[in-house]
């Protein structure tokens, strides 16, 4: 963490080291540094999006879930396509009592990105919130058909770096003999 935050000291236009340390510092807990660090990361960059996604998840963590609506709401409006700040926004709606504004966030993160799993577990927990159990069922195992999907392409690019890796493996082999 201390590196994350000297490197955001020295270069403050580098919001990489930032957003690692903000994001760090959540992973592990430690929510005190990470609220520090985000003051700091936005008085350099006071516009940035991930300001309200880590206030919004500061906020939750502290079970401040009105709170945490309303920094994923403008972190939204900053963002609208990200289905990563939708998907937190519905979450926070689902716990907050609101789980129509949740449902309404849910769809439109989907029909921004199907591609994400997450989209689709967010969207089943919301739909049997409302007792609609068989279009929560739905998209829960759409949730798993995704994450296969996932897993599989992973699997095929590991046997496809492999296969590489022992070709070169190979040769080297070849020219030391």
């Amino acid at each position: 963490l201390k590196y994350y935050h000297e490197a955001g000291q020295e270069k403050p236009e580098n919001s990489g080291s930032w957003i690692k340390l903000i994001t760090t510092a959540i992973q592990i807990d430690n929510n005190d540094v990470a609220e520090k660090a985000l003051s700091d990361f936005m008085i350099y960059w006071p516009q940035h999006p991930n300001n309200w996604k880590f206030k919004g998840i500061l906020f939750a963590k502290k079970g401040n879930w009105a709170a945490a609506v309303t920094s994923y709401q403008k972190g939204v409006e900053c963002s609208p396509q990200d289905p990563s700040l939708r998907n937190q926004l519905a979450e926070a709606q689902l716990i907050n009592g609101d789980p129509e504004k949740a449902l309404e966030h849910a769809i439109i993160s989907i029909n921004n990105d199907d591609s994400r799993p997450d989209s689709f577990k967010i969207l089943s927990r919301i739909l049997a919130s409302l007792k609609r159990y068989d279009e929560s069922l739905h998209a829960l195992c759409t949730a798993k058909d995704k994450r296969e999907q996932i897993n599989q392409y992973a699997y095929g690019n590991i046997n496809v770096n492999l296969r590489y890796i022992t070709k070169q493996l190979l040769v080297a082999e070849s020219l030391i003999i």
